[in-house]
């Protein structure tokens, strides 16, 4: 994929993928080095049968009015629950729950203005990706109180590319957070190309963790506001899990560090760095790992690269220390890229552009299986760790009837 600038180019460093940049141009190259690996069991990977609807529906039309766009369908939340959305900071955050059937104002745009311009998507194709949530749909009052999931995107990356995550999990009884980057955080590293020194880089990457940080804070703040409870729903604030895509998932797993109120974290295929990456976090935890299982596995060519090379150790160094993590079950998709644990998947069909890009070379082969495991692996998680009685599930739950998964992500990387 074609990323704007250096720095955000440097931004990737934080997943699993390894990116080397020019000043006009951004070419993939995984680097990694094998950890001595202890083989544990593969689960059946016969693929499960599926009863989704088929991806696309009867043509749209785009929102100038000029063209038909074939409708994208996200996958349907299999849940008991209607999803309701509401945005509680615009730009900022939005929050998806359990929401009364046959309420609410129509689905939501699926992309922001930001997120079109960043990808140079066009406003037709993001407009035929319908998403189910209902705009303001009336909050289950009576019901409850919901478990809460702050929900963060990766780095130089929008939260919509975890809509059927957050849908998904709302469906299944969780009121979910989505919080989404902003100028304090990504957009300001997505200024033009070759703008920036390696110092300047540096600096702007760590203005960004620490907002990154905040960012999920906030989100934790606003539990203790009654208004929030009006909108979405009783909230439970014991039960409270952070997560998200690579940098989002990297950072939640710093925040509970040291943040009590976090009960639960979850990484989709992001590098574990600073106290995290040398310190197991202490409440139940999951990485679901893709691109990492990849590198670990095959580990590509680094000699002249450096900056290539410090990223591998640091991303052998997570793998390692997620190999004894007592508190953190891990578990991978298989011919699965960095962006298979997202939306891309379930959308590439309708996109052109960066985004088609982006579909082509950061998925792999796990195709629309790549956002339906991920979204099963991650509420079977969280139901066991924000239970009554919470436990860490095993692996071999979260990835059983699951096509092209394993609960056996260190075998044979030695």
């Amino acid at each position: 994929m074609r990323h704007r600038g250096t720095a955000t180019c440097l931004l990737t460093l934080f997943s699993f993928a390894v990116v080397s940049c020019s000043d006009d141009d951004a070419s993939s190259t995984t680097s990694s080095v094998k950890p001595n690996g202890v083989p544990t069991t593969v689960v059946d990977q016969t693929p499960a049968t599926s009863t989704e609807p088929a991806a696309t529906e009867p043509p749209t039309t785009d929102l100038a009015g000029t063209e038909p766009a074939q409708a994208i369908l996200l996958p349907v939340p299999d849940g008991p629950f209607a999803v309701g959305v509401v945005d509680l900071q615009r730009f900022s955050m939005s929050a998806y729950y359990p929401a009364r059937e046959g309420t609410g104002h129509g689905h939501r745009d699926y992309a922001s203005p930001a997120m079109v311009g960043f990808f140079d998507a066009t406003a037709v194709d993001l407009a035929a990706i319908v998403p189910t949530a209902q705009i303001s749909a009336e909050p289950l009052q009576d019901s409850g109180p919901w478990p809460v999931v702050i929900l963060a995107p990766g780095g130089g990356s929008f939260i919509e590319l975890s809509t059927s995550l957050a849908e998904h999990l709302a469906s299944h009884g969780y009121i979910v957070i989505a919080v989404q980057p902003d100028i304090a955080t990504d957009a300001g590293l997505h200024l033009g190309d070759g703008q920036f020194n390696d110092r300047e880089i540096q600096l702007l990457e760590q203005v960004s963790m620490a907002a990154r940080r905040t960012q999920i804070v906030d989100a934790l703040d606003l539990l203790d506001d009654p208004l929030p409870t009006e909108l979405v729903g009783p909230i439970d604030p014991t039960r409270v899990a952070a997560g998200g895509h690579s940098y989002g998932g990297s950072t939640a797993f710093n925040v509970s560090l040291a943040d009590a109120r976090i009960a639960a974290a979850f990484d989709l295929d992001g590098t574990l760095f600073e106290e995290a990456g040398a310190t197991p976090v202490s409440v139940p935890s999951l990485v679901l790992m893709a691109e990492m299982y990849a590198m670990s596995h095959t580990p590509p060519e680094t000699s002249g690269d450096p900056a290539g090379a410090a990223a591998a150790q640091a991303a052998l160094d997570a793998f390692e220390l997620l190999r004894t993590a007592e508190n953190t079950v891990s578990v991978a998709l298989l011919d699965a890229g960095h962006y298979a644990v997202t939306d891309v998947p379930a959308i590439e069909a309708g996109l052109t552009g960066q985004l088609r890009t982006l579909a082509t070379d950061g998925l792999g082969r796990i195709g629309r299986a790549g956002t339906t495991n991920t979204n099963t692996i991650v509420l079977r998680f969280l139901d066991a760790a924000l239970a009554s009685q919470p436990r860490l599930p095993t692996a071999a739950e979260l990835v059983a009837g699951l096509p092209s998964a394993t609960a056996d992500p260190f075998a044979e990387a030695d």
